[in-house]
């Protein structure tokens, strides 16, 4: 091993483990949050099953059919580990270990230098959507899309270099997978093609054509398959419901923003937007060296890649982090290309130190910090100690939760606690096996509401924190 790559190495693995040691230190600080209550009580109830998840027969309660991706993952973590949320921060953060060795692999296949494709792939485990989303444990099912989709782009780019069966049959199982965990897997045929067809060496552009599909065309039957059952063969209650279409005026800014997300923030997305148009200039003046054949069908990939990921979420009106851990491993491989043409115009004894300093630049250490200080969890770990004391005993069938009042959280608090807690779904996640209504009361709406004298009482303290004592007449009795 060359001293150049001693010191890459040495370096890199310095920023991965600091970096990882902060995710780490992050996931045993925080917990389950909103969406992730609703799915801990759906697994849970006595008549739920993973064969009617798989195969449903009458409409499902979500709009979203991702078996693999959400049921699951909540199913298999859940019979791990129990209430212990840390055990599924360590599945994803596998699942995404998964998607960076991947990566790394397509970025060597494309002769992409060493050192680049490490970095690339240390990016996937700490650039800015991994590290500030990959927390909400109801995001795995991108995070599971992500892993899917680049193992089933590396095995054809390495099937395409030797043909071999296992490779076929691992490239058409991750697929599979990958569509069970999110629908737009379903775009991997466009990227397959494309990497088959720049991979071809044929003589002409319609035996390329042939070529090319005749490798990739089992991924278009699949798909086509997956859509036709989709479509007609799961039945959906909740159709447009959450997830609602808007072609329009909008959709410019919405992929803008969900990339702006993907390369954490619109000040890094402009700076690698300049970058890149700068190199472009150059490379049209003459000043630069054209890249090689591998690099520029990585480039090309990488942009249908990240083009065919994005689209879909730009006719939703609802730019979100979440998005991005689906299309950040194309924008890492799009960095590398960025990286290896830049990498001959630095001097050979700084190369090493250069690509570092872009892995330390690309990981946001601010937000980790401060993620580490205010986990968005903790107020409900709080609650659950709370709640799985008492509810599990008691016979009631409905809970109060008192707030805005004397001693009690403001009405705006409380209602960041009820949409953090999913509208109650937190309890009924401790209970499954009984039909429980959970309601957030005003503490002077009690005196109109006598119904809610039978109901299990908790009382939400401006600190957002749970208790059975009425906060006011403690305070009251202390003084």
């Amino acid at each position: 091993m060359t001293r150049p790559l001693r010191i890459f190495g040495w370096g890199a693995l310095l920023v991965v483990g600091v970096g990882l040691g902060l995710r780490l230190a992050i996931s045993a600080r925080e917990w389950f949050i909103s969406d992730d209550f609703f799915f801990l009580h759906m697994i849970q109830e006595p008549h739920w099953s993973f064969r009617e998840a798989l195969l449903p027969t009458r409409p499902r309660l979500i709009a979203a059919y991702r078996p693999i991706g959400l049921d699951a993952y909540f199913l298999l973590n859940y019979a791990l580990y129990g209430w212990n949320a840390l055990g599924y921060y360590v599945s994803a953060l596998a699942l995404q270990g998964i998607t960076a060795f991947m990566l790394a692999r397509i970025a060597l296949g494309y002769g992409l230098d060493l050192r680049v494709a490490c970095t690339v792939s240390a990016l996937v485990l700490l650039a800015a959507p991994s590290t500030l989303t990959s927390y909400a444990v109801a995001e795995h099912n991108y995070i599971c899309a992500a892993a899917a989709y680049t193992t089933c782009l590396a095995a054809l780019l390495a099937e395409l270099r030797r043909p071999r069966v296992i490779r076929r049959v691992g490239a058409y199982a991750a697929l599979c997978l990958g569509l069970l965990s999110n629908e737009v897997c379903a775009t991997f045929f466009a990227v397959a093609w494309l990497a088959a067809y720049l991979q071809s060496s044929a003589d002409t552009r319609w035996l390329r054509l042939r070529a090319s599909l005749a490798v990739t065309w089992p991924y278009l039957v699949i798909t086509g398959l997956y859509i036709d059952f989709k479509s007609s063969g799961v039945p959906m209650r909740q159709e447009n419901w959450f997830y609602e279409v808007d072609i329009g005026s909008d959709m410019l800014g919405n992929l803008l923003g969900n990339l702006a997300h993907v390369h954490g923030g619109y000040l890094t997305l402009s700076a690698v937007g300049l970058i890149a148009a700068w190199w472009v200039w150059g490379r049209a003046r003459g000043t630069f060296a054209p890249l090689g054949r591998g690099p520029r069908a990585a480039a090309l990939v990488g942009a249908a890649w990240l083009l065919a990921t994005s689209l879909p979420f730009a006719v939703l009106a609802l730019p979100a982090s979440r998005f991005a851990l689906l299309q950040l491993p194309a924008a890492a491989l799009l960095w590398g290309v960025l990286l290896e043409a830049a990498l001959p115009r630095v001097r050979p004894a700084i190369q090493s130190y250069a690509l570092l300093a872009a892995l330390i630049l690309f990981t946001p250490w601010l937000r980790m910090l401060h993620a580490l200080e205010a986990p968005r969890g903790e107020m409900f770990r709080r609650a659950h100690q709370v709640i799985s004391r008492e509810l599990p005993a008691s016979a009631s069938l409905c809970v109060t939760v008192i707030c805005d009042g004397p001693a009690l959280a403001s009405s705006r608090a409380c209602e960041t606690f009820r949409s953090g807690s999913f509208g109650g779904a937190l309890w009924r996640a401790v209970v499954p096996d009984r039909l429980l209504s959970v309601q957030f009361t005003p503490a002077a709406a009690l005196v109109d509401e006598p119904e809610a004298l039978d109901c299990l009482r908790y009382y939400l303290t401006p600190e957002l924190a749970l208790t059975r004592e009425p906060p006011h007449l403690a305070h009251a009795s202390a003084q």
